[in-house]
């Protein structure tokens, strides 16, 4: 076979093979992240963990936007694959809810899930979430005993101050009336030097008054 006749062979078994390529290759699979309407239906379980896994990872900020945009959906069709989402999303974002009630959805949630395994593992987030708000409601109750400590000791600085004006207020009556004592006695002290002047003088003259003898 001359070199050229195989060099045309090989082509055109190159065309067939891509062709015959072409004609079997699979469609290309949608790998884009489903809507979010979608993402928050499903119950089983590996998607529950899945979820809380990937949403645990998140910063702060972007786990408020994503809880708020849940809360949003759950509030528009309250369904009960978003009231999942929700509740786990709410256990690790305080700004996304009141406590209470994510407990209340979450123990309503766990009454109607038929699935055996998603029910222990929100029945075990129940758990955490109860002992949480038990924490919370206990470091508010310390808060408030701080408070009025505080407040309490306040009013006691108050009244020692207020005392130790009084005090000081009746230490300056007596140190005053000290001084009028004083000057008191130092007046007393100046009339019986006087009073013993005139005596004396009154001596004197009645000495005066008196014959002198031959």
């Amino acid at each position: 076979m001359k070199p050229r006749s195989r060099f045309w062979i090989v082509v055109v078994t190159l065309v067939v093979l891509a062709g015959c390529e072409r004609a079997f290759q699979q469609p290309a699979v949608d790998l884009s992240p489903p809507a979010r309407a979608q993402r928050y239906t499903s119950l089983e379980l590996n998607d529950v963990i899945k979820f809380a896994g990937d949403f645990a990872v998140h910063s702060e900020t972007d786990r408020l936007a994503e809880c708020r945009k849940i809360l949003q959906l759950y509030q528009a069709k309250q369904e009960l694959g978003a009231r999942i989402y929700l509740v786990l999303a709410q256990v690790i974002t305080p700004a996304c809810g009141d406590s209470r009630e994510t407990l209340a959805l979450l123990e309503a949630s766990r009454a109607q899930i038929k699935d055996k395994a998603l029910a222990q593992y929100l029945a075990y987030q129940e758990v955490v979430l109860q002992r949480l708000y038990a924490e919370k409601n206990q470091a508010a109750g310390l808060k408030r005993k701080l408070l009025q400590t505080n407040y309490k000791q306040q009013k006691l600085n108050r009244l020692l101050k207020s005392h130790q004006a009084e005090l000081r207020a009746l230490q300056d009556v007596q140190v005053e009336m000290a001084d009028k004592q004083a000057e008191i006695e130092n007046k007393q002290a100046q009339v019986k030097a006087l009073q013993e002047k005139l005596d004396a003088l009154k001596m004197i003259e009645q000495n005066l008054a008196e014959p002198k003898g031959n």
